[in-house]
């Protein structure tokens, strides 16, 4: 009797083992109704056939856990949970208790990345499907980081892929992952790409902000650094939305 047992708990232990690996749905609920949030995620083990491990580098943003809080289209609230950011795959990665998850970009429209666990200020936000977002004429449906709200946003894109060392010299080709980051200003739905930062390629996009080069003078704001940027749009928009704009 003892054997027949074992052997069944056995049987049980590998079935829901099996059961456990295969991809799945998780329902989490806002308080208003439940949401098909996302489908479990399995570990991508390679990049265009590469196997992660010959590969240098990390295809996230950062191998931190974040916390975050997680919106549907609507603009509300689903959940609230440790995020990466898998710049490689544009995906937003999240823990639903031990369980690494991926979210569907369907459903999880915003994330907003807060400094703590703790804390309900917005450190990041990230959206997907920004309109008219485009680079060499494709669309980009991944997170994108808004650094704004108001007549004109700050919109930057990052994005790692995959790419390989010309070796030389002795060395050894090997695969590592290149970043990219692109900047672009959104202004009513209209996304202009920045090519670079700089005071011309930023003033092109934003209409009259030629007039505010003596604000930029008397701040000394660098136009080429993205936090100078950041600060001239918080200012142009003040003066927009103080026109009516």
């Amino acid at each position: 009797m003892k054997k027949k047992t074992t052997i069944l708990f056995i049987f049980i232990t590998i079935l829901f083992g099996q059961l456990y690996a295969q991809p799945g749905f998780d329902l989490v609920s806002n308080g208003g109704g439940n949401y098909q949030l996302s489908m479990y995620y399995g570990a991508v083990s390679s990049v265009n056939g590469v196997p992660y491990e010959q590969i240098k580098g990390s295809p996230f943003m950062t191998d931190k856990w974040q916390h975050a809080s997680l919106y549907n289209i609507k603009n509300e609230l689903i959940s609230e949970r440790p995020v990466l950011l898998n710049l490689v795959t544009g995906e937003i990665y999240f823990m639903e208790g031990e369980k690494p998850m991926v979210a569907d970009k369907e459903i999880v429209r915003k994330v907003v990345v807060h400094s703590s666990a703790s804390a309900k200020d917005a450190k990041a936000v990230y959206l997907n499907f920004v309109p008219n977002l485009r680079i060499n004429d494709m669309k980009v449906n991944d997170f994108a980081e808004v650094f704004h709200s108001g007549y004109a946003k700050l919109i930057k894109y990052r994005r790692k892929e995959l790419a390989q060392s010309e070796g030389g010299g002795g060395m050894p080709k090997y695969y590592f992952f290149k970043d990219f980051t692109y900047y672009f200003v959104q202004v009513k739905n209209q996304c202009g790409r920045l090519n670079r930062l700089s005071r011309d390629v930023l003033f092109e996009q934003l209409p009259g902000a030629y007039g505010m080069q003596d604000w930029v003078d008397d701040n000394k704001l660098n136009l080429k650094k993205e936090a100078d940027v950041i600060k001239f749009i918080e200012y142009y928009n003040s003066v927009k939305e103080k026109e009516g704009k």
